[in-house]
């Protein structure tokens, strides 16, 4: 096998250069010994990074830097699935009066930052804050149960949080939180916090934080790897050796980007694994090509999202907030071409909603799903009053206003200017105009942020459980939203609701769902608030990402087969480096 043999040639050829530097070394001892080259384990993506800035990262790509470079409150176990200690020693919840619930944590004492501060409380309370009202990742938003201002840090290991119920998966949650060096982040001129748990100007503190560059003297950690490097091929990171929780077997980690053959990258051996592998080379590997593969249902959604602010900072276009315009966009999202021609065969062709517990957004056994159908939505906009009075092709509402739309994606990936314009082409047939622009991640997100956009493509992360994914379209009344602000002064708190959908039926019933406990009410309101996401599409997925991985079989200690099949995520990536062994020999 070409892995094996390789890793052969490379200990014999060490062991031969250890004899020769052994016999120089008897005849002259002045020359400086040749230092042997540091294992390292190299994970190939196709994509390149959005950021890796905690707060402006978004992909799967990013999250995996920040989880070798911070610690969590909780970590997943990865051989039961349950979440367990980590920063957080221990602690004790109490109930309130308002029936609201106290979270009292005693922090781990003996933590240092890479810098070789000491990690307190104060770090854990910045964090929290911090993280929920401004980072962009996917799971940081999910601590919204979190009052903002009722964070009481006791001394350098003790602080306690108020949380609004008493809702389940709160470890979770916090998890996926990475803790931040408040010396660092609070250091900058507009993320001082004050009595109240917020910033005096949001808006500048949200700005500044996405600008600032990730660099050795921003990303300080206390995490199981230290920040080395980045350039636009990958990001270089080497072990910590004062690690708190043990040191990891390789003592470095490369991510490398832009890996357009996994399975040549393998074989050559520059890359050790990869996290996502089109379908026809994952097929083509096997048990016999030295590699371990996996495939399993985590992975992420790909979705057309739309703009539905109908405040006066939007610049969306109104026509969008008709669900009958949004019903035809959706027939005019041609799945199965994108899914062949511009993701490639690694994308799933299928969205279901409850396939073994997980919510996905769509099922066939909703009603009303809408598939491919040009002329379907054609007819859709012309009973709704949308049509071509001038003749040029594109329809108009009553008003004379024109079916024409934004629509931004990004040029981190070909594959997402080929979907945009499959998309734009298929739209033009059904008399919908669409402007695509490619931007590179930072500025389509800020675009998004700034709501200056109608429609986009972007990629999130599922989850497990319908608490993640569901959130996404909770509204409250504008309290879930990104802030709102009316002459600079915020007038609703950060949250998770990017889009501006909002349904007072689906907020009570979300509402419910999280506090549920019995799994079969749960599961009812799940599906009850997957059909009204059918009915109002508020987004549009195009497709749902398998997550295929391979790794060469020499890293023994990477598990091929946890959970649902995937041996890697960036919520548990450390904990495999940190019990992973180089054994070629034993890969026999």
């Amino acid at each position: 096998m070409k892995i094996r043999q390789r890793m052969r040639n490379i200990t014999a050829g060490l062991l031969t250069a250890a004899l020769c530097l052994g016999l120089c070394a008897c005849k002259d001892r002045t020359g400086p010994a040749e230092e042997p080259e540091p294992v390292t384990f190299r994970l190939g993506y196709s994509q390149s990074p959005v950021s890796l800035n905690p707060y402006g990262a978004v992909s799967d790509l990013d999250a995996s830097v920040l989880a070798l470079l911070y610690d969590t409150l909780f970590v997943m176990d990865i051989e039961t699935g349950k979440y367990i200690n980590s920063l957080c020693l221990d602690y004790t919840v109490t109930a309130n009066a308002d029936d609201s619930f106290s979270w009292h944590m005693e922090i781990r004492s003996g933590v240092t930052w890479h810098d070789g501060q000491p990690l307190t409380a104060e770090d854990v309370a910045f964090s929290l804050m911090s993280c929920q009202q401004f980072s962009n990742l996917y799971s940081y938003p999910e601590c919204e149960f979190i009052h903002p201002g009722g964070i009481t840090v006791t001394d350098d290991t003790h602080l306690s949080m108020v949380v609004w119920g008493d809702y389940p998966y709160i470890e979770e949650c916090l998890s996926k939180v990475p803790i931040l060096p408040e010396h660092i982040w609070n250091a900058l001129p507009y993320m001082q916090y004050g009595s109240d748990g917020w910033p005096a100007d949001i808006a500048a503190a949200r700005e500044e934080l996405y600008q600032v560059p990730a660099n050795a003297d921003t990303m300080i950690g206390s995490g199981i790897y230290e920040w080395v490097g980045s350039t636009e091929a990958g990001c270089q990171l080497r072990r910590n050796d004062e690690y708190w929780n043990g040191t990891a077997a390789a003592e470095r980690v490369e991510l490398v980007y832009g890996v357009t053959d996994p399975v040549q990258a393998l074989e050559e051996g520059s890359i050790d694994a990869c996290w996502d592998m089109p379908a026809a080379d994952y097929a083509a590997l096997g048990e016999g090509a030295g590699l371990w593969t996996a495939d399993g249902s985590a992975g992420e959604l790909i979705t057309l999202d739309f703009n539905l602010h109908d405040d006066p900072v939007s610049t969306g276009n109104p026509l969008l907030l008709d669900r009958m315009v949004r019903q035809a966009l959706e027939e005019c999202v041609p799945r199965e071409e994108i899914f062949l021609t511009a993701f490639g065969s690694g994308i799933a062709s299928s969205v279901p909603l409850e396939e073994g517990g997980v919510w996905y957004y769509g099922a066939e056994t909703l009603s009303g799903v809408r598939s491919f159908d040009t002329a379907s939505a054609a007819a859709r906009l012309e009973n709704a009053g949308y049509r071509d009075t001038d003749g040029d092709g594109i329809r108009e509402s009553g008003d004379g206003t024109p079916l024409a739309f934004t629509l931004l994606c990004s040029v981190s990936d070909p594959a997402w200017s080929a979907a945009a314009n499959l998309i734009q082409e298929a739209c033009l047939s059904a008399g919908i105009q669409l402007q695509v622009t490619a931007l590179p991640p930072e500025e389509l997100y800020g675009r998004m942020d700034a709501y200056d956009y109608d429609m986009a493509l972007t990629i999130r992360r599922t989850y497990s459980d319908p608490f993640f994914a569901l959130g996404r379209f909770y509204w409250n009344g504008g309290l879930n939203a990104y802030s709102l602000l009316e002459d600079g002064v915020p007038v609703s708190y950060p949250g998770w609701n990017e889009s501006g959908y909002a349904n007072e039926t689906y907020d009570r019933l979300y509402q419910d769902m999280v506090g549920e406990k019995d799994a079969a009410v749960r599961a009812r309101l799940v599906h009850e608030l997957g059909q009204i996401l059918m009915d109002d599409v508020p987004s549009v997925v195009l497709g749902f990402t398998q997550g295929r991985q391979a790794c060469s079989a020499a890293w023994t200690g990477l598990r091929r087969h946890w959970g649902t099949g995937l041996f890697f995520l960036p919520e548990t990536i450390r904990q495999q480096l940190q019990g992973m062994s180089l054994a070629g020999e034993a890969a026999e």
